[in-house]
């Protein structure tokens, strides 16, 4: 039925509207001295490989939401140094946030080990 296809796309377009409002939230806080870190530990991550990283990079931001925490991106061996300096991902994509490590109240360090 194209009309009930047509409602349901509308309504999903809403659903994404909105979660996507809200990953901007949490992701670009007001006051990033309120907030914490989450940051993957380099020596975990470093040992992964690249297709291992990006996976990874999904399940931290899902981790970082899920427990109220402001998500950054690692940084990784696989970027090209001169390139990019900070071989950091935000070289690849937008910055995950206006908030930096520093300027948090506290930074959590996960990994699997």
């Amino acid at each position: 039925n194209l009309v009930g296809g047509g409602r349901r796309a509308l309504s999903m377009s809403g659903d994404v509207a909105k979660f996507s409002a809200w990953l901007h939230q949490m992701q670009h806080p007001a006051e990033c001295g309120q907030t914490v870190g989450h940051v993957q530990r380099q020596e975990y991550f470093w040992g992964l490989g690249l297709g291992a990283q990006l996976v990874s990079l999904k399940f931290g931001l899902l981790a970082a939401l899920l427990k109220g925490h402001v998500y950054h991106l690692p940084t990784s061996h696989y970027t090209n140094p001169v390139a990019c300096p900070s071989r950091s991902f935000d070289c690849y994509f937008e910055p995950a946030s206006n908030c930096t490590l520093a300027t948090h109240r506290k930074v959590i360090q996960v990994g699997i080990r």
